[in-house]
């Protein structure tokens, strides 16, 4: 049996984080009245990134054991795949949670990471910042819906600069991420009527079934489209035997 690259591997790894996380934070928002979700993108990732994969993920296990050490009760944190980490604040206001992210944000730009790898025989010395963006129970509680909001805000708020917190949605940037003309958004609710289904769970059903045909694109440039083997999903899934 041919041993899968690391790059297969932790693409594995990764679709197992997201759904993992999704879930515990779909109870979460089940079992709180309150909850504030927030999703975190490491800003310029993509220099540690080509440096070494197994540095890059070392650099973000370092970012969550410091996010680890700041957390209060009721809070949450889950690492949601690539350079995103999740942070949820349970019944809070969301005033609060706000206040809180920032403290966090703060913490982790003024934390310094000196890390060698070994294997990759990479190196990274220095500070990251990120950029995130924050969602309210009281906007929606599907998960789904609340990181498509945060995605949003994230990338409102890299446009306007980076190292911040995003707490609110603009509408303009929403439709021109989805980019639908009226004729479609018209289609698209009389499909919503006739299935009785919400519009969200088709436009979310219509981008899985488009993932499916590209299974290893992850939003990069570099990324190639290759067939994963059945292998790397076994080494990723089996569980470690320690002697």
């Amino acid at each position: 049996m041919r041993v899968p690259s690391v790059k297969e591997i932790i693409f594995y790894k990764y679709e197992m984080n997201v759904l993992q996380a999704e879930a515990l934070v779909d109870l979460i928002l089940r079992g709180s009245q309150r909850v504030s979700t927030l999703l975190l993108d490491i800003d310029g990732s993509r220099k540690i990134r080509e440096k070494g994969i197994i540095l890059r993920l070392n650099v973000i296990e370092d970012i969550i054991s410091l996010i680890k050490s700041t957390l209060m009760i009721g809070e949450h944190v889950f690492w949601y795949g690539n350079d995103e980490i999740l942070i949820v604040f349970e019944n809070v206001p969301f005033e609060e949670s706000v206040r809180r992210a920032n403290e966090i944000r703060v913490a982790i730009s003024q934390h310094h990471i000196e890390m060698h790898e070994p294997v990759e025989n990479a190196s990274f010395s220095g500070s990251v910042t990120v950029t995130g963006g924050i969602v309210s129970s009281d906007e929606s509680r599907d998960i789904s819906d609340i990181i498509r909001l945060a995605k949003i805000r994230i990338t409102q708020a890299k446009q306007e600069g980076r190292n911040c917190i995003n707490a609110t949605q603009n509408a303009a940037m929403e439709n021109y991420l989805y980019k639908l003309t009226q004729y479609e958004l018209n289609q698209l609710e009389q499909l919503s009527h006739k299935r009785g289904r919400e519009l969200g769970c088709l436009l979310r059903e219509a981008v899985d079934t488009l993932l499916l045909h590209y299974p290893q694109f992850h939003g990069h440039r570099k990324d190639r489209e290759q067939k994963v083997p059945a292998d790397a999903f076994y080494y990723a899934t089996k569980p470690t035997v320690r002697l």
